[in-house]
């Protein structure tokens, strides 16, 4: 969830490297922190693609006016209010321009944002891999799935792994599944599972099975009626998503390719089962997708 704070500009590039310059001396949790830092380093994302599957975004917001942001046409059906604010939150941790309450991690990069959510919060299996299609197409070198699914899908997962493997990074938000379980589309090989934390530890429904852990309260955003703090592995996904993408013009500061997340075989991926297996008809099994506490 959302809440209001004061009117100050958060540059978050440097809110993120004062963050990780204190969690790195009392690791919250098992899980590897997102390391940041803005000593010497251009991250301004220039020349960067970037997608976004989450709502519209208002772009005349002023955060965002003048942001250099793309989005798809959303086909059949209108995204809800609470999806444009949640968009315009997640949009405004990445381009934000700085100009009313939050300047992004990336605020020259291109961002490209793809809907999947219907009025009602529902998100059917087409539209996600529709959007992350699009997103290709478009030229996006990071990808980033600020939500979480409870069941698994063999489309959206063919999808998403296939990105991987093409080189897109792919960022997923992370909750727990149980004990030995992360959610979907979190627990699709080749793409990194991020889950959030704060100061002193993991979030409730944080998994240990995730790849990176990066800050998921209290972040700065821009909302519709003023800033907001924001609270969920979605903005944790989105963080760790701009920071990857503001090295992508510097080879020399960019992770190894085999990261931790690269087919780390100590997470499972979860297997798909069609609903008709499961013993329920379709109609019933519907979609309870949603965006995590953005």
């Amino acid at each position: 969830m959302s809440d209001p704070v004061g009117v100050a500009v958060v540059d978050l590039s440097r809110w993120l490297a004062v963050r990780w310059l204190a969690d790195r001396r009392r690791p919250p949790g098992p899980v590897p922190l997102l390391e940041y830092s803005v000593l010497g380093r251009d991250r301004s994302g220039a020349g960067t693609r970037i997608a976004l599957l989450a709502g519209y975004p208002d772009l005349r917001h002023p955060d965002l006016r003048g942001a250099r942001v793309t989005t798809r046409p959303a086909g059949r059906g209108r995204a809800s209010h609470e999806h444009t604010a949640g968009g315009t939150a997640l949009a405004s941790l990445l381009v934000g321009q700085g100009a009313a309450h939050v300047r992004g991690l990336v605020p020259e990069a291109q961002l490209l944002v793809a809907p999947v959510h219907d009025v009602d919060g529902a998100c059917a299996d087409q539209r996600i891999v529709s959007a992350v299609r699009w997103s290709l197409d478009a030229g996006a070198q990071v990808l980033v799935l600020p939500f979480v699914r409870v069941r698994p899908a063999r489309r959206v997962a063919v999808t998403v792994r296939a990105a991987a493997e093409g080189g897109t990074r792919v960022f997923v938000a992370a909750e727990t599944a149980g004990s030995h379980t992360l959610t979907f589309p979190a627990s699709v090989s080749g793409v990194a599972a991020v889950t959030g934390h704060d100061r002193a530890a993991m979030l409730p429904s944080s998994s240990h099975l995730a790849h990176l852990a990066a800050p998921g309260r209290d972040v700065p955003a821009a909302g519709p009626d003023g800033p907001v703090r924001l609270t969920g592995s979605a903005p944790a996904a989105v963080l760790a998503a701009g920071a990857w993408a503001g090295l992508l013009g510097r080879p020399d500061a960019l992770p190894d390719a085999s990261a931790a997340w690269a087919g780390e075989p100590g997470v499972p991926e979860v297997p798909y089962v069609p609903d008709r297996a499961q013993g329920r008809p379709r109609r019933e099994a519907r979609d309870r997708d949603h965006l995590v506490d953005a």
